[in-house]
C-alpha cells in the first residue's frame, strides 16, 4: 500500500473481511477443527480472558497489539479485563493481528 493512500473505512472493512476468510480457509485447508491451544486454555484457566490469553500466546504486548489495531491500551485493557464489549470490526481485526479465528476473540 502506498503511504499516501490511506483507506476509507468500507475498504479497510473489507481487508480485514478478506484476510479473516483467507485465515478461516486456511484453517480448514490444514485441518483443524478450530479448538484453542493448549498454552491458550492453560491462561484461561489461570484466570485471563481470551483475548489476553491468545495475546500472550502469540507473545505480543498490550500496547503493541493496541497500536496494531489503531486502538488505546487503555481500550484494549477493559476488553480484556470484561469491562468493555469488542465490536465485530475490531474483533476481526485484532483476529488478523493475531492471526486467529474471529470466533476465538468474540
Amino acid at each position: 500500500m502506498n503511504a499516501s493512500h490511506h483507506l476509507t473505512e468500507d475498504e479497510e472493512d473489507a481487508a480485514y473481511a478478506a484476510i479473516y476468510a483467507q485465515r478461516k480457509a486456511e484453517l480448514l485447508a490444514a485441518g483443524k477443527d478450530g479448538v484453542l491451544p493448549v498454552e491458550v486454555s492453560g491462561f484461561v484457566r489461570r484466570g485471563d480472558s481470551r483475548l489476553k490469553a491468545i495475546r500472550k500466546w502469540r507473545g505480543i504486548g498490550e500496547v503493541e497489539l493496541a497500536q496494531s489495531v489503531n486502538m488505546t491500551q487503555g481500550h484494549l485493557s477493559e476488553i480484556e479485563n470484561g469491562k468493555r464489549k469488542v465490536t465485530a470490526e475490531l474483533a476481526a481485526r485484532l483476529a488478523a493481528k493475531l492471526d486467529v479465528p474471529v470466533a476465538w476473540i468474540e
